[in-house]
């Protein structure tokens, strides 16, 4: 986790933590339960930051967002994009 911390790019940070609070729910779809600032801070980035890496996966259609909360159906798309 640190290394990845240390060299990986916002959108691998904020997906790590995304697809970690996912297999720790082990229930697809998943909503997640936490805000963005949070999500930042776990990913040491700032709030606007993983907002437009959020925005960016939604758009990409690795996650979705409804209402404002951010849902997965599936892990495989994003854990596709993190491995290309």
């Amino acid at each position: 986790m640190i290394r990845t911390l240390a060299t990986a790019s916002p959108e691998h940070r904020v997906g790590r933590v995304l697809i970690k609070l996912a297999e720790d729910a082990a229930a697809l779809p998943f909503r997640v339960p936490v805000r963005r600032q949070d999500i930042a801070e776990m990913a040491s980035l700032t709030t606007e930051t993983t907002i437009r890496v959020i925005r960016r996966f939604a758009e990409k259609q690795l996650l979705r967002i409804e209402h404002g909360k951010v849902f997965m159906d599936s892990l495989e798309p994003l854990q596709r994009f993190l491995r290309d």
